[in-house]
């Protein structure tokens, strides 16, 4: 309570306390509530990928607190603490092994940036002035289950190193990429785990523009669809 009563007092203005003071239990309640169902989305999107690979499926309870948990780890390890925090969540809880841990991540992470370069396109066409490094990084983004799956075939072909350390390093990185790709040649599969993405953007979309719209902030909805898809992949 004091924390926050010091950070409200000397890093908030007036006019900022204001419009705090004139926030109404309703718009908090159906922020929380919006918050709820894309924990809930993006905990049964895991929860899908995780069967998948490993045949194990998160409880009712994780499927909501895992999201928020690993939500939180973000920005306690600004960039991918979520994904250190999930590598160690499905270890320890779920008893899965680091191989296939890695690989259900990895993938997550791939596609978040393939997902982002959907994005990224609609964005840059949209918008009045055309960024093409945007242009040109969505593009990259959208080749990754090609780049993928080529990799896979090139690291496939490769000659294992005579080094034992190496050579058990080598067969794990050849069993991880050979898992990713697998997992993007399944179409039914990637395109239920597109739908979760879109669902979840678009309900991300909306708590981040109702809580805009109660902070009386001149934010665009455009911007707000950016920024959304920015944070899915830093996170």
């Amino acid at each position: 309570f004091f924390l926050l009563y010091f950070v409200i007092s000397n890093f908030v203005a007036f006019e900022q306390i204001s419009v705090l003071r004139n926030i109404r239990c309703f718009q908090i309640l159906v922020s929380l509530l919006l918050a709820l169902l894309i924990f809930t989305i993006s905990g049964n999107q895991f929860s899908y990928i995780l069967y998948k690979t490993s045949k194990v499926k998160l409880s009712l309870v994780d499927c909501v607190c895992f999201p928020a948990a690993r939500n939180l780890w973000s920005y306690i390890i600004p960039v991918q603490g979520s994904l250190a925090y999930s590598l160690a969540f499905v270890k320890f809880k779920y008893k899965v092994n680091v191989n296939e841990s890695l690989t259900l991540n990895i993938y997550l992470l791939l596609f978040n940036f393939f997902f982002a370069g959907f994005v990224g396109i609609f964005y840059t066409f949209q918008s009045e002035n055309v960024s093409w490094a945007l242009l040109i990084l969505s593009l990259i983004f959208l080749s990754i289950p090609l780049l993928i799956v080529i990799l896979d075939k090139l690291i496939s072909n490769a000659n294992n190193p005579s080094n034992r350390l190496l050579n058990a390093l080598f067969n794990n990185i050849k069993l991880i990429s050979s898992g990713i790709s697998i997992l993007w040649k399944d179409i039914k599969f990637s395109s239920v785990v597109f739908a979760f993405s879109f669902i979840h953007t678009m309900i991300t979309i909306l708590w981040i523009y109702w809580t805009v719209m109660i902070l009386n902030m001149d934010v665009s909805l455009l911007l707000v669809i950016f920024l959304t898809s920015m944070f899915k992949i830093m996170r």
